[in-house]
């Protein structure tokens, strides 16, 4: 693996990097596009915006901490697709608002609706995907992360490490097992791999076995689980990839991804090199 040495990395020195979504109208955000700007990268090393407000007056100060106004690079797979502008809003009024910045006025807003039907949030399922959103031109995968189809022996390494993680109510008494039999657990999505033989797999138990009255638990949703050779490493559940690329262009890429929880939504960064992440979350009560 190629990695530049900090003092070269584009946001250790200079201006930091930020790293958003394009997120499309949904039912809360009336019918506009705009970019929630969730990580910044700075002297060495990504950290989520401030995201967590008890009360009003929290959310009014944390308004100030996001930037002003910022020009975007918008790609998806690699490829760029377009650039737009957003700026800060006066205040957020509501929880869920925090990171929003509305696009300038006559924005030509890169759309995407294959795939829509992946990135579920509390709000519900727009027409449009989220894309990634860099504040410099970094979105390239420098290490050729494709799909790839899990082998027979793969997926039994990877139902034993989804087994040593979950256990799950089959009976809805309040006594959650993990003695449940492969055949109610499948692959969930498209498994990705890189070049240097990582790999970003999840699982999901059949939904139909969840009999249990209320909103299904993340031990229901996606599974996931980065692995390489037969070392399984949980990373988190009810994950969506949304886009990898060297966003901070060090040589190494990282892997976006989007939440979607009861009540909250959020996005994760993970760095498949160390297995670190960092999370920016929202609520919406």
């Amino acid at each position: 693996m190629i990695v530049a040495a900090a003092p070269f990395l584009k946001g250790a020195a200079n201006a930091p990097i930020y790293l958003g979504v394009l997120e499309p109208p949904s039912a809360h955000h009336s019918n506009e596009f705009h970019v929630r700007v969730a990580f910044r990268f700075e002297d060495g090393r990504w950290r989520a915006m401030p995201h967590d407000a008890a009360d009003q007056d929290a959310l009014a100060k944390i308004t100030s901490a996001f930037p002003n106004r910022v020009s975007w690079t918008i790609a998806l797979h690699g490829r760029k697709l377009g650039e737009v502008t957003s700026e800060r809003s006066a205040a957020y009024s509501a929880y869920s608002d925090i990171g929003v910045e509305s696009l300038a006025a006559g924005a030509d807003v890169p759309k995407v609706r294959e795939g829509s039907a992946d990135f579920t949030t509390w709000m519900g399922t727009a027409p449009f995907r989220p894309l990634v959103a860099v504040s410099v031109p970094n979105y390239r995968d420098p290490e050729n992360w494709t799909p790839f189809e899990v082998s027979s022996a793969l997926r039994t390494q990877a139902i034993a490490a989804f087994r040593r993680q979950t256990r799950l109510d089959m009976n809805c008494d309040g006594h959650p097992t993990r003695n449940y039999p492969d055949s109610n657990i499948e692959i969930f999505g498209r498994p990705r791999r890189s070049r240097r033989g990582e790999m970003l797999i999840a699982l999901r138990p059949d939904p139909r076995l969840n009999r249990c009255e209320g909103p299904a638990g993340d031990e229901w949703q996606s599974v996931w689980f980065l692995a390489e050779s037969d070392h399984f490493r949980w990373i988190g559940n009810a994950l969506t990839i949304l886009d990898i690329g060297d966003f901070n262009g060090d040589g190494a890429a990282e892997v976006l991804f989007q939440y979607d929880g009861y009540d909250n939504d959020g996005y994760m960064l993970l760095d498949p090199a160390t297995a670190s992440q960092t999370t920016f979350s929202w609520s919406y009560q």
